[in-house]
């Protein structure tokens, strides 16, 4: 089993001075591949980018559920967790302040904790709801609100 071990090690140091001594043919090498494989690198980049967007934002959104606690605020459950405005306003100012981008704004408030620990909480998907129907927030309920809000605020 040592043998291999000193075999594979003495193949890369062979292979690294190989490549040191035919620099030119590997550069020329690599630049006619990259110029007839051009189309199907492109495709593999996008194809990787949008597979794993929405990974980095899960990510992001659960890195912001962590920052503010993790829990929900009223019952403590770690299920079914959701991002919620304290004040309200919340579908306003994501329109309004971040294009209306989920992500953005998350990653506003990631960069923001202080302002984050202000204006949002963490609630269940059952007491969100619940704090929906008591507070009326439904889209354009409380934009006039978050704009005298944002214009005090910025």
């Amino acid at each position: 089993m040592g043998g291999k071990c000193k075999d594979l090690e003495r193949r890369k140091q062979y292979e690294k001075e190989y490549r040191k001594k035919h620099k030119e043919h590997y550069d020329e090498y690599f630049k006619n591949y990259r110029e007839t494989h051009r189309e199907a690198e492109r495709e593999r980049t996008l194809r990787f980018y949008y597979e794993n967007t929405k990974f980095r934002q899960k990510l992001i959104h659960n890195s912001l559920i962590a920052m503010l606690g993790g829990k929900c605020g009223k019952c403590d459950s770690k299920e079914n967790l959701e991002i919620d405005h304290i004040l309200g306003g919340g579908i306003a100012e994501r329109r309004f302040k971040f294009s209306n981008s989920n992500h953005m704004m998350y990653r506003y408030y990631l960069a923001n904790p202080k302002k984050a620990k202000y204006a949002l909480q963490v609630l269940c998907r059952i007491h969100n709801q619940e704090k929906k129907i008591l507070m009326k927030e439904f889209r354009g309920t409380y934009e006039k609100k978050w704009n005298s809000y944002y214009q005090h605020n910025r």
